[in-house]
């Protein structure tokens, strides 16, 4: 099964996260059937080991990495 995982930079503005997780969710909307999740490079405990793991528990076994970097770090 493939799997998506929009990497971000992150940022010490929370807000920012709000937004990914509403990009997210338009990502989710057009791909009903792929299991996407977020990350973050640094301030976030959602690090790339953690969306990475949560993917392949899910049964990702092809993961493609989209990188986010719209924010200010």
């Amino acid at each position: 099964m493939k799997g998506i995982l929009i990497l971000a930079h992150g940022s010490r503005q929370k807000e920012t996260e709000e937004t990914l997780a509403r990009i997210t969710d338009m990502v989710r909307m057009d791909f009903p059937h792929i299991p996407v999740e977020t990350a973050y490079l640094q301030f976030s405990e959602r690090n790339l080991e953690a969306g990475l793991r949560s993917l392949i528990e899910g049964g990702a076994s092809e993961i493609k990495v989209i990188p986010y970097f719209l924010f200010e770090g």
